[in-house]
């Protein structure tokens, strides 16, 4: 079917455009405005009003409003070559205006004629009948303008108040969907109030001890090139892998950075917290030992325990190496493991944390080649687990190794060694918390590791080594567990 213009006298057609204004080098086809569902009541009136309005504009009586989205009406009927929106009423070409076969009044060029006639003295009686008659449509056409103004004006009223209501419902729309998408673009704001939030998904406390720590990784995390997301989003990453041990695949959809990103994102960061807050790891003096001393301490051993330590293992993703799966496997785990000693004082700060040990190791081997023993000064008394079968060694720097009692051969055991063997277990339990604590609040040391953390290296340590350093260090910069006196 041929496209075709349906004013009046016009013969623009697709294909054919022989009436071109001047300046104009191809015509174009409109069809008549139609009210879509999806726009809002006042909307769909307003358009309504639209489409009536040119169909009154083409003065064809023939026509019906169900023909009308067959019609098509051709840019030379509107002074910018194309009609208005709906909503800009004030505008001319709102309706088409332009050559549409019809003048408002023929009686004026009439008139003009008559009054230039050579005859005008035989035609007189005729004149003033046309003149009256001029005066009649006159009047009649600025009855028109004055209703057409007082029509424009009320609809220019209630479309500003359509607009207004309609702006204030979007501006609302707009608000609530930023505060949603501030939450699910782990952005600061979303934080910013929430402590909860910010403990759950970090293992902080609270957002203020966050900002602390961002305040000082500011500097370096600047340096890390990764656009898409921001120095709080990099240090959230981070934590939220030691945290929850998801997959670099899930953090990179969470953040929407790749995986790759993700993953150096996470090694850089580690390391940099290690670096940066490595003096809230360390070997505190005696005086201050002795003055943190919790109660409970006090009055079964005295003054005189400078650490507790424990051996703990991680979990590792099976080595595709046969040599490195046999050194690997543990018989405590009945899996491949990495295995590190940790020391704690008595008021439960982490003052000591090995480097990773194959899973076969044993603890024996791993106190005396680990550096702890290097710690000690004449008199320090260490509490250890049965395991820790080496008070050869701490006496050979005038210490003294403490641990339970057990009865080996014996029937029973003597009932100095049982108080012995009850007050060591009624102390121990508050510093196994704190590697408990620790374990729970970042689940990355339950395991598995992934082989790759292994890979990779900083200065002959791998990551896991400082994956498990940054959570001793994150450890003391909360609040203790062990209570410093007696409930």
């Amino acid at each position: 079917m041929v496209c075709s213009c349906c004013v009046l006298d016009c013969t623009n057609s697709v294909g054919t455009n022989k009436k071109l204004s001047p300046g104009r080098t191809s015509i174009s086809f409109y069809r008549f405005p139609r009210v879509r569902i999806r726009y809002s009541t006042k909307y769909q009136k307003l358009i309504r009003k639209q489409r009536l309005a040119w169909l009154a504009a083409l003065k064809r009586e023939e026509l019906s409003e169900d023909r009308l989205d067959w019609l098509r009406i051709c840019s030379e009927h509107f002074a910018s070559g194309a009609p208005s929106d709906f909503r800009d009423t004030e505008n001319p070409d709102w309706v088409p205006h332009l050559n549409m076969g019809y003048e408002i009044s023929d009686c004026e060029n009439d008139y003009e004629e008559l009054l230039n006639s050579d005859n005008n003295e035989n035609h007189g009686a005729e004149v003033q009948s046309q003149f009256s008659f001029d005066q009649k449509i006159e009047g009649e056409s600025n009855a028109m303008k004055e209703s057409s103004v007082s029509v424009q004006t009320d609809l220019s009223g209630t479309y500003i108040a359509a607009l207004e209501e309609e702006l204030s419902k979007r501006n609302e729309e707009i608000y609530e969907l930023r505060k949603r998408l501030a939450d699910v673009l782990w952005t600061e704001e979303s934080f910013k109030n929430d402590d909860k939030k910010m403990s759950y998904y970090s293992g902080l406390p609270s957002f203020k001890l966050f900002k602390l720590i961002l305040d000082e990784l500011e500097p370096a995390l600047s340096k890390i090139r990764i656009k898409e997301i921001d120095n709080f989003q990099k240090l959230l990453l981070t934590l939220m892998k030691l945290r929850f041990n998801i997959s670099f695949k899930d953090l990179a959809y969470r953040f929407q950075i790749s995986g790759t990103s993700a993953s150096s994102c996470f090694r850089t960061v580690i390391v940099l917290i290690v670096y940066t807050f490595q003096c809230f790891l360390f070997w505190p003096d005696r005086d201050v030992l002795r003055t943190a001393m919790p109660e409970c301490f006090k009055e079964a051993f005295d003054s005189s325990i400078v650490v507790i330590t424990d051996c703990f293992e991680i979990t590792t993703q099976r080595s595709l190496n046969a040599k490195a799966r046999t050194k690997t496997f543990s018989n405590y785990e009945h899996n491949y493991s990495a295995k590190y000693l940790v020391g704690i004082t008595p008021h439960g700060f982490v003052s000591f944390i090995s480097d990773s040990w194959e899973g076969q190791a044993s603890n024996k081997f791993i106190s005396e080649h680990s550096g702890l023993l290097d710690n000690l000064l004449p008199g320090d008394v260490v509490m250890s687990d049965r395991g820790f079968t080496i008070k050869e060694s701490f006496s050979m720097h005038y210490s003294e190794l403490l641990t339970p009692e057990f009865s080996h051969n014996k029937m029973k055991l003597a009932p100095e060694d049982v108080e012995k063997t009850r007050k060591i277990a009624s102390v121990r339990t508050h510093v196994e918390k704190v590697t408990g604590v620790m374990k729970n609040r970042f689940r990355i040391l339950r395991g598995p590791a992934p082989t790759e953390f292994f890979k990779f290296k900083h200065n002959d340590n791998s990551i896991l080594d400082y994956v498990v350093r940054s959570a001793c260090i994150l450890t003391n910069l909360c609040d203790s567990i062990v209570p410093m006196e007696e409930p």
